[in-house]
């Protein structure tokens, strides 16, 4: 993530956060968030302070960029929709922050690290660090959720779908839109794929697969999918 000059890198297995000067690369300090927590994405809040899902602890911590200093930790709800007989823990990874509400997608998964349940986008209050609520992502195994730059009522949801140890993906993921003026999710395209990250032009939404190491197309008008991008090494699994 870019910020004041500064590139921050999170680094899920050594807990901690590194930061490099954005144009030599050097880097300047390193900041430990404790552990194990697994660390996934972050997102700033403000000049000073961003957010930081921890996959291991299922909480959302707010650190001090300058200090590197862990000011809160907010713990994320554990009753969330389930299969039958399954149980399950939020195990959060992306986040974006959205006028004041931070929205962290949590995977929702079992004890075997596979979805137990839908997956759901959690808010939070930025400004008090309490829960708001938490809603359905619009799919399975919720991975990310993504601001769009070319239109500011969108955050774009990325729902990986369900996994089978030992034979990979099972091609149900879907790419969900939230509304911010609505409040929910108003769209959802089944991309028979997994999604996990996301980046925009202006005619056309890209997604990545990681199932196939393709590169996913929709085409903004009418939110069509394309046909995807082969990478070197496609359909070599995950990529």
């Amino acid at each position: 993530v870019q910020h004041n000059g500064e590139l921050f890198v999170v680094n899920s297995q050594s807990n901690s956060i590194t930061v490099y000067d954005r144009n030599s690369l050097a880097m300047k300090r390193e900041m430990s968030v404790g552990g194990p927590k697994n660390p996934f994405m972050m997102a700033f809040l403000d000049s000073d302070h961003f957010y930081v899902t921890e996959f291991f602890t299922h909480t959302v911590d707010r650190i001090s960029a300058s200090s590197g200093d862990v000011i809160n930790s907010i713990s994320l709800p554990d009753d969330l929709p389930t299969d039958p007989g399954a149980s399950t823990s939020p195990c959060p990874q992306g986040i974006a922050v959205a006028d004041g509400i931070a929205y962290v997608a949590c995977a929702n998964l079992n004890g075997s690290y596979v979805a137990g349940g839908p997956g759901v986008i959690v808010r939070i209050n930025t400004s008090t660090d309490q829960v708001i609520d938490w809603v359905e992502s619009g799919g399975r195994n919720c991975i990310g959720v993504t601001p769009d730059p070319f239109r500011s009522d969108w955050l774009w949801v990325t729902n990986a779908g369900d996994y089978s140890p030992g034979s990979g993906f099972d091609g149900n993921g879907t790419v969900a839109i939230w509304s911010l003026s609505n409040g929910s999710i108003t769209d959802i395209i089944q991309v028979g794929d997994a999604p996990y990250e996301m980046a925009f032009g202006s005619e056309r939404a890209y997604f990545s697969s990681a199932a196939d190491g393709l590169v996913g197309r929709i085409d903004m008008n009418g939110l069509q999918l394309l046909s995807p991008i082969e990478l070197p090494g496609s359909g070599m699994g995950l990529n």
